[in-house]
């Protein structure tokens, strides 16, 4: 593959992005969650190479596919180098570099790359660190952004991303943290942290987008391909979780029409919906359609069918808001917030008018 400096630095870009995460859960998977830091570590390295090589030369056909490749011989040359520097016999790196280079350490199923992913989700979802703690790690771990990144999403200073981080990864391992998705209740318990944790990945990068900063959308999409994977997946899928992302495909099919190319907020009523994506709405429709098994009905839900009123409405003035007012009027039952009081208000006075 042949590419000009700056696309290439693009591409490595996006598959820093895009494809970290997969193998920091693989190392993950493979030395612990409490060699958390070593796999990041190989990672950044193996984002060195690429800078150094790629430029020069043609790119592979498969990027992803080099990276995991390239990740796992960085690893295998530590553990060698670790072996020899604690002067311990070989034989622990020999397991290693045995298994390691088979070539079922490159996972070729996307399935297999999944079932990491999900490990890493509810690991960073741990009830024993605090919301802020599991928003810090996810972005990191399973996002890929940098503290500096973290730091304007969470509106917080390096320096306190930092620390958080260095605690959470602490804590962690003090506490033997498995790097796996748990059973029982307490899956049931994590599945609630896991969403509340993307819901807000992606609601952050929904405020971002307004003042169109980069991040925003694609942390959006990040959090979306990170809910798809726990609502695809027999063990973890639940009502909730297709709720979820149908909030998040009715969001983001309107993303690009938020604001004018000023920076300008442009209301629902004026937005151009010629250009919402239709492909996006048709999915969050078969979602919704999905998150109605069981009996349980969610703040995911209900926020879900508002969207879905929105998205359906060939215009504003054909929006049915008489059906907004009975969805908030049970939300309220759920968040009684401020917030929520104020959006039904808004949905009340739009109804009237159409009477």
């Amino acid at each position: 593959m042949e590419g000009t400096p700056i696309e290439v630095h693009q591409v490595i870009d996006h598959l820093f992005r895009r494809e970290s995460g997969k193998v920091v859960a693989l190392l993950a998977r493979q030395f612990g969650f409490d060699k958390i830091d070593l796999a990041e570590d190989i990672v950044q390295e193996v984002m060195l190479k690429a800078l150094a090589q790629w430029p020069g030369k043609s790119m592979p056909e498969d990027p992803a596919r080099w990276m995991l490749a390239t990740a796992r011989n960085l690893a295998i040359d530590h553990l060698r180098r670790q072996s020899f520097l604690l002067k311990h016999s070989d034989e622990i790196a020999d397991h290693f570099e045995s298994l390691m280079r088979n070539e079922a350490f490159i996972p070729i199923l996307s399935h297999e790359v999944e079932d990491d992913m999900l490990r890493m989700i509810f690991t960073c979802c741990h009830p024993i660190l605090s919301r802020e703690s599991q928003i810090a790690l996810a972005l990191r771990t399973l996002v890929g952004f940098s503290t500096r990144d973290i730091a304007a999403v969470l509106q917080q200073s390096e320096a306190t991303v930092t620390k958080r981080i260095v605690r959470a990864k602490t804590k962690m391992r003090e506490a033997l943290v498995q790097f796996e998705v748990p059973s029982g209740t307490a899956l049931e318990e994590r599945s609630n942290a896991v969403a509340n944790i993307l819901y807000l990945m992606f609601s952050l990068g929904f405020r971002s987008g307004i003042k169109n900063d980069p991040l925003g959308k694609e942390l959006c999409e990040d959090a979306l391909r990170l809910t798809l994977i726990v609502a695809s997946h027999p063990i973890c899928e639940r009502p909730m979780m297709h709720a979820l992302v149908a909030i998040m495909y009715f969001q983001l099919a309107r993303f690009d029409t938020r604001t004018t190319p000023g920076g300008d907020v442009i209301p629902v009523r004026e937005q151009d919906r010629s250009r919402w994506d239709a492909d996006m709405i048709a999915k969050g429709f078969a979602h919704l359609a999905k998150s109605a098994a069981g009996e349980t009905i969610t703040e995911y839900h209900l926020e879900a069918g508002i969207l879905g009123c929105h998205c359906k409405a060939a215009t504003y003035d054909e929006t049915s808001w008489e059906e907004i007012v009975s969805l908030y009027d049970i939300l309220i039952t759920i968040n009684d917030s401020e917030l929520v009081h104020q959006a039904r208000e808004f949905a009340v006075q739009e109804a009237s008018l159409q009477n």
